[in-house]
């Protein structure tokens, strides 16, 4: 079975609260083995008599998908027996129709600071006997990882700091975190990863009232408290961190915290 624990929550809704536990078989349905989608497609031409092709690089583009089996609890079924239909309608409300990603937690030791994003559907009742005691549906993600809570990492900078963070991601490629600066009196900022080939950020003759700037590096959105605009001041060398310890010259005078939800590998 991909799973080990019993309990999971849906967009904040423990399935608890509708009498629901995750199984690993009921009658034919039963959980996939644990797989990963992180395969790389790659780009490249195989022209006539060479025995080597012509790389141009790859993409991952497959999204993590599961299959999930959950049925009646034993304080459920002791209590209330198997689910009726305008009992199963409320949880395929819960689960199923939304019209964008939510997260899903699977409360279990290993996976207790990982969360998935994702939409349910093919949601099929199990019925055993004729009565209606469980459901199976498949799990899409919007990448092929789960996510890392998020977890900030601040620094008070007055001048200059050499700091080391370390990224979490399963990730290869760099990971684009979400930054913000509290101003304390100073105009120019900058961050350099010296671990990423010394690539610097920098925002230069930032207006003085601009209050806590933030960056959305994954987006590219540079916003700030007054409503300023703040791109004529950017290099639009947005930071990013490589998987593992990244070594970062931050200065200016603030509070630099780097708020990152990393990807892992950790299949489903």
């Amino acid at each position: 079975m991909s799973f080990l624990g019993t309990e999971f929550i849906f967009d904040g809704t423990s399935s608890y609260e509708y009498g629901l536990c995750l199984y690993s078989r009921i009658d034919n349905a039963s959980q996939d083995n644990t797989s990963w989608a992180s395969n790389v497609k790659m780009f490249e031409d195989r022209p006539y008599r060479r025995y080597r092709s012509y790389c141009y690089g790859g993409s991952v583009q497959d999204s993590l998908e599961f299959k999930l089996v959950f049925g009646v609890s034993e304080d459920r079924k002791a209590t209330f027996g198997e689910y009726d239909h305008w009992e199963m309608q409320k949880i395929a409300s819960w689960l199923t129709g939304h019209r964008d990603y939510r997260w899903l937690e699977i409360v279990q030791d290993d996976l207790s600071r990982v969360r998935y994003h994702c939409y349910i559907d093919s949601l099929e009742a199990v019925e055993v006997g004729g009565r209606h005691w469980g459901f199976s549906c498949k799990v899409t993600c919007d990448s092929p990882y789960g996510y890392l809570s998020p977890q900030e990492f601040s620094y008070d900078v007055n001048g200059s700091a050499t700091v080391t963070l370390h990224s979490l991601s399963s990730c290869n490629d760099p990971y684009s975190p979400v930054l913000t600066i509290k101003q304390n009196g100073g105009t120019d900022f900058s961050i350099e990863n010296v671990t990423d080939g010394h690539r610097v950020f920098t925002l230069k003759g930032i207006p003085t009232g601009s209050g806590t700037i933030t960056l959305d590096a994954d987006h590219g959105v540079l916003t700030c408290e007054s409503g300023l605009n703040l791109y004529p001041y950017c290099n639009f060398k947005f930071p990013r961190l490589l998987r593992g310890d990244n070594q970062l010259i931050l200065t200016g005078s603030g509070v630099y915290t780097f708020t990152c939800e990393f990807p892992v590998n950790v299949g489903g």
